[in-house]
């Protein structure tokens, strides 16, 4: 079952849930493969990604799950179930990976920086 308050985010392959949340090894790793978090975010929200692309993110998202299909298995699933049936989820991901999967920020609070936290503190 997807926990959303900790980040969770369910990618349904083949009639197999696997639950996934962002780490910081898979945020690094897919830095290190796409090129940023948010510039794949912004790619994906604008329709400018590859198949490539979201297998890449899935396989990332996956890795260390010991039930999840081998890596040459799930291309062939996520290409037969269709490519874009998983931009939901990636973009729930990636989002999530950016706020470290923390609901928004209750009112009068912000997340913050050394800046921020002296600014509410004075």
């Amino acid at each position: 079952m997807t926990n959303p308050y900790r980040g969770e985010v369910t990618f349904t392959i083949a009639g197999e849930d696997y639950v996934v949340r962002p780490t910081f090894q898979i945020i690094a790793e897919m830095e290190a493969q796409f090129g940023g978090i948010m510039p794949m975010a912004k790619r994906i929200a604008a329709g400018d990604f590859t198949v490539t692309e979201i297998v890449g993110v899935i396989l990332i998202a996956l890795k260390g799950q010991k039930s999840a299909p081998k890596p040459q298995a799930l291309q062939e699933l996520i290409f037969d179930e269709g490519a874009t049936n998983f931009l939901i989820p990636i973009s729930t991901f990636l989002a999530n990976a950016l706020t470290s999967g923390n609901a928004a920020p209750k009112a009068g609070k912000t997340g913050g920086n050394a800046n921020t936290a002296k600014a509410e503190a004075t």
